[in-house]
């Protein structure tokens, strides 16, 4: 029987130096829930696109998550993240930022739990 990700998981992101910032960090929650087709996954005002694969003691997830902020900023985040039994999550990425006046991609570390 394979892990079952279901419920919601906090996620800390360590985002590296880059686009004219300094190195920071963020908080965020994704929700999984079980459809038709599989798992769904989805954070609350993003477009997601991605698989989650789950196995008896892990479920590996590779995703994108798009959003545009209120002054017409576009980002896009490409995660791949590994969910354990212990309802621990890790994984790295790369954002992409994109506006009028800059484009340019900040590596991230996230870690977390499910609530």
């Amino acid at each position: 029987m394979s892990l079952d990700p279901t419920g919601n998981w906090n996620l800390t992101y360590s985002f590296a130096a880059g686009c004219g910032q300094a190195a920071s960090q963020a908080t965020s929650t994704f929700t999984v829930t079980l459809g038709q087709q599989g798992y769904n996954v989805e954070i609350a005002g993003t477009q997601t696109t991605g698989t989650l694969t789950c196995m008896p003691t892990t479920c590996k997830l590779s995703a994108v998550f798009a959003w545009t902020d209120a002054s017409g900023t576009q980002f896009q985040q490409s995660a791949n993240i590994a969910l354990d039994a212990q309802d621990n999550l890790k994984g790295n990425g790369t954002e992409s930022v994109m506006s009028s006046t800059m484009s340019c991609n900040i590596a991230f570390t996230v870690q977390g739990t499910r609530e």
